[in-house]
């Protein structure tokens, strides 16, 4: 059987790679970048797959579904435009935590892309660079509960139900102003979404902030309660299901298949590394 034309040789048959056309040619073109960065080390390799997903938003535009295709290719944004300022537009609270979502995505994406393109890259080595990695968002996730700011709170509490419906008033009412067109072109959404924030908490009586500020730091206090606990768990048995399984949520940041050879090989550094099992921990993550 003859192999389809731009077919990714690394992907089993049956199995359509998401990575063709234009955008197999711009993250090849970046191929002897990756290997430079993960001969240098870990955090190297981390700053090379942020930088290329910038450069993928920047080609592509944000949400872009990586499954089809540019109708016709562009010229690649340069390493400088990594530099560039970021475009001034208004983007509200839902719309930045979308945009989140999908550049963490894409990272993993192209993570997983470089890993299966070059294959012939030492497995102990990449294993190496991928637990430094767990083991890095292992203790960001570990560290103690942070206490939100009071207005944070207040806002996470009240504002679907008792102030977006102002915000969205006022800044429809704003924009159909002719005399505030200079104004509104100033002025980001989000600026303007915390200033009624505020001013809907400094319209609140003084009992009504002192009670929640207690109901925040009771909150707090349970979660770092929480925290100390599950800590003290584990440095009394490190060989726990609760150890262990710190690192399973952090696993699809891999990009890889569970059972493929490294995965398996950065689970046995995993298992030197914390005393654990690395074979009950693949079991477990299916």
């Amino acid at each position: 059987m003859t192999r389809r034309k731009n077919a990714d040789p690394n992907v089993k048959r049956g199995k359509k790679s998401w990575v063709s056309g234009t955008k197999l040619r711009f993250l090849q073109s970046h191929n002897d970048a990756w290997v430079s960065a993960t001969k240098e080390g870990p955090n190297t390799a981390a700053v090379f797959y942020s930088n290329v997903s910038k450069l993928w938003i920047k080609k592509y535009g944000w949400h872009f579904d990586y499954k089809t295709d540019l109708d016709e290719d562009m010229p690649d944004p340069s390493l400088d435009a990594l530099h560039d300022p970021e475009p001034e537009e208004a983007v509200d609270d839902d719309e930045a935590a979308r945009r989140r979502e999908y550049n963490e995505k894409m990272r993993k994406r192209i993570q997983s892309f470089y890993y299966r393109n070059n294959r012939s890259v030492s497995t102990a080595d990449a294993a190496k660079e991928m637990v430094q990695i767990l083991e890095t968002a292992a203790d960001a996730n570990q560290r103690p509960p942070r206490r939100p700011q009071l207005l944070q709170y207040y806002s996470s509490l009240y504002y679907p139900h008792r102030i977006k419906a102002t915000v969205d008033s006022e800044w429809a009412a704003m924009k159909k102003s002719s005399y505030s067109l200079e104004a509104e072109e100033q002025t980001k959404f989000v600026d303007f979404q915390n200033k009624v924030k505020r001013r809907f908490w400094e319209n609140e009586t003084q009992v009504f902030r002192d009670n929640l500020k207690k109901q925040l730091e009771m909150e707090h206090d349970a979660r770092v309660q929480e925290f100390k606990a599950q800590q003290e768990r584990i440095e009394k048995n490190g060989d726990s299901a609760e150890a262990y399984n710190l690192y399973v949520p952090l696993i699809p940041g891999i990009g890889l298949p569970t059972n493929s050879p490294l995965t398996l090989a950065a689970f046995r550094l995993l298992a030197q590394h914390s005393a654990n099992s690395a074979m009950r921990l693949a079991s477990n993550t299916g």
